[in-house]
């Protein structure tokens, strides 16, 4: 049964606590073989929060976490083969590392991060379904790589956005200031922006929000408008407020 079978994720991989995890759940030799992944993405992490976090850093960055997501490829086909287990579990994964950034941040912050995780949740789940209806082909691509696109740390890249949204959810556990947490949560949300458009100007259209509730919804909703009301000023609410005054006449 896939349901025993299928070892819980217990965590997206948009933290370095959620690789480690996705690692846990392969063979003991394999993760032998992968013991260096964890040091090296967590060293990889302290650079960048430590360092100027410019487009250079970002770059480097992206390519290290590209080299880690290809080397742990048997875990992500593991999962790939049960994906009704793995939308359970991407959507355990969005709202815990969601409610790190939440708790931290301010609401429009928080809201911003939300929206590029449940992009980037949808976006990862609808590349699994692909893998899964051509593992064997994918497999044999994979093990003739020797070395990452260059395009995997390019502007609008997938790697990039879950590079920020990790390096953001790491610098609110290692205690770095909310504008810094913040800043990297808006550069998430440009990049994931344009993965979006790509993926428009292609055919895919893909709702982050899809098996939202009702009562989500509303509130997600609420929130919204009070980010619009917030931003009013009382010359906007005043034109606003004529222009109503006019359409009623």
């Amino acid at each position: 049964m896939a349901g025993t079978a299928f070892k819980k994720l217990e965590a997206g991989p948009l933290s370095v606590a959620g690789l480690q995890r996705l690692i846990d759940r392969l063979p003991a030799e394999t993760r032998a073989r992968l013991a260096w992944v964890p040091t090296e993405l967590a060293t990889a992490m302290s650079s960048f929060l430590d360092g100027p976090m410019d487009e250079p850093a970002l770059r480097s960055l992206a390519t290290e976490l590209g080299r880690v997501m290809t080397s742990i490829s048997p875990a992500v086909f593991s999962v790939a083969e049960h994906p009704e287990l793995f939308r359970s579990e991407l959507e355990v994964a969005w709202r815990t590392e969601a409610g790190v950034l939440r708790a931290f941040l301010d609401p429009g912050a928080a809201d911003a991060a939300e929206w590029a995780i449940r992009s980037w949740i949808a976006v990862a789940d609808l590349g699994l379904t692909l893998m899964g209806a051509a593992m064997e082909e994918t497999k044999r691509l994979l093990a003739t790589v020797d070395a990452l696109d260059e395009s995997v740390a390019q502007h609008g890249s997938p790697m990039r956005v879950q590079a920020l949204i990790m390096a953001a959810i790491e610098g609110v556990r290692r205690g770095k200031p909310r504008d810094v947490v913040a800043g990297l949560v808006l550069r998430a949300f440009d990049e994931m922006h344009t993965v979006m458009d790509h993926m428009r100007a292609v055919g895919l259209h893909i709702d982050p929000f899809k098996g939202e509730t009702l009562a989500e919804r509303a509130e997600r909703a609420r929130r919204y408008a009070e980010h619009v009301r917030n931003a009013l000023t009382e010359d906007d609410i005043r034109v606003i407020e004529e222009s109503r005054l006019r359409q009623l006449r």
